[in-house]
């Protein structure tokens, strides 16, 4: 499911949720966890969406929302 909030990012944004200057950076980013949502994109986006974004992208995934 954090795989789908990944997606879903980039869907509503058009721009990668893992930024970084190397493969390398990236990936890290994405083992930790550490992404931020202040994009000027991400503003225009309607509460319920950031909501489930935000919901999909729990690190702990026993927290993470479920396809069920």
């Amino acid at each position: 499911m954090f795989s789908v909030g990944v997606i879903f990012y980039i869907i509503l944004t058009g721009r990668p949720l893992f930024k970084g200057n190397t493969p390398d950076e990236i990936l890290e980013k994405n083992t930790k966890c550490e992404y931020t949502l202040s994009d000027r994109q991400w503003e225009s986006i309607s509460d319920s969406a950031k909501d489930l974004c935000l919901k999909l992208l729990i690190e702990n995934p026993d927290e993470r929302i479920t396809a069920s």
